[in-house]
């Protein structure tokens, strides 16, 4: 994307806003607004139900694992 503003001339300093600005729109706020919906939405889920999307307990996961 860089490589392409670059070429049609575009300033280094608008460049970099305009990916980051991008980056910001595309990644972070969805993810922002995942990790809290999480919450939010466990809410909703019926009384009992697993909500560990199949992953069980985790109990691999680490060091000494």
């Amino acid at each position: 994307m860089a490589g392409l503003y670059g070429a049609l001339g575009v300033p280094g300093g608008v460049i970099v806003v305009v990916i980051l600005g991008y980056r910001l729109i595309s990644f972070w706020i969805p993810v922002c607004l995942g990790f809290l919906l999480v919450p939010v939405l466990s809410l909703f889920a019926p009384r009992g139900t697993n909500l560990s999307w199949g992953f069980g307990k985790l109990d691999w996961i680490g060091p000494g694992g």
